[in-house]
């Protein structure tokens, strides 16, 4: 199995993160998604097995992809940033789908 990384420009217009109470509106540049994980860089570290609500939303859609994730890695430091890594939990049929078709299919 092979991770690729995708330009998520055309694929989002918007992803947003809720962690323990703290949103966090990510840039589409700075994220790196596959169908069942997500990688993005936080300004503040974020605890291991953390879990969190993530919106991702596609152009020409009304309803963003909600999806659940708990946090597997985080490594960095404050004046670089952190490298949170996301591992999908307990996606919808719906969503796994959609994940699975922007990512492997545009």
């Amino acid at each position: 199995m092979s991770a690729r990384k995708i330009d998520l420009s055309d694929l989002f217009i918007s992803i947003h993160v809720l962690v323990n109470d703290h949103a966090l509106n990510l840039p589409v540049e700075s994220v790196h998604i596959n169908k069942n994980s997500i990688e993005f860089f936080s300004p503040t570290p974020v605890e291991l097995w953390t879990e969190m609500r993530l919106n991702l939303q596609p152009p020409g859609q009304a309803r963003p992809i909600d999806c659940a994730g708990v946090v597997v890695n985080c490594s960095g430091s404050r004046s670089t940033g952190y490298s949170v890594s996301v591992l999908f939990v307990n996606l919808s049929i719906k969503s796994e789908e959609m994940l699975h078709f922007l990512t492997y299919h545009l």
